[in-house]
């Protein structure tokens, strides 16, 4: 892990003990993974879709969906190379064929 990921994990522990137990399985290397996998598979394609539909849809595969990636916009760094993370459940948008849903998976285990 970089320094800096260390000082804020660490951080984040000083202040909520909590934590320890979640970032124990996230950063375990049998612990979830993440993926950006066809949006197909969580939404009708070419239709308006809000994120929470997705967040939903990824909810019933046992997997969270925390962003997607838009490749109309792969080339447009005011739009972060399309990838958007955490938007609002009320956040609309059409996919197409090629764009990815970012979802945490369960690990190998």
């Amino acid at each position: 892990m970089s320094e800096r990921l260390t000082s804020l994990l660490m951080a984040q522990l000083a202040d909520t003990p909590d934590l320890q137990r979640v970032f124990d399985q996230l950063l375990d290397p049998a612990g979830p993974e993440l993926n950006a996998l066809p949006v197909g598979w969580y939404a009708t394609l070419g239709l308006p879709t809000s994120f929470g539909a997705v967040v939903e849809s990824a909810r019933h595969r046992g997997e969270i969906a925390l962003g997607y990636r838009l490749v109309r916009y792969a080339e447009d760094v005011h739009r972060s190379f399309g990838v958007l993370m955490n938007p609002p459940k009320s956040f609309t948008t059409q996919f197409e064929a090629s764009d990815r849903l970012i979802v945490l998976t369960a690990g190998a285990n």
